[in-house]
């Protein structure tokens, strides 16, 4: 269970750059917009701070079996 549970946060760290990425390929033309790519940007910024926490934790879960 705890190599699926790993297996998923890897895919998901892998999907949260990528989107991150394309986020910030966007030139935003108004200050609105931009505040709005930044609250984005932010919201999945702490998302990788999250997953790069929980992710040596599952590792060395796995490693104790």
């Amino acid at each position: 269970m705890l190599i699926v549970l790993l297996a998923g946060a890897i895919l998901l760290l892998m999907f949260i750059t990528k989107r991150i990425v394309t986020i910030e390929k966007v030139k935003p033309k108004t200050q609105s917009k931009e505040i709005l790519q930044i609250a984005h940007s932010l919201f999945w910024g702490l998302l990788v701070i999250v997953l790069i926490i929980f992710i040596p934790i599952i590792i060395w879960k796995i490693s104790w079996f």
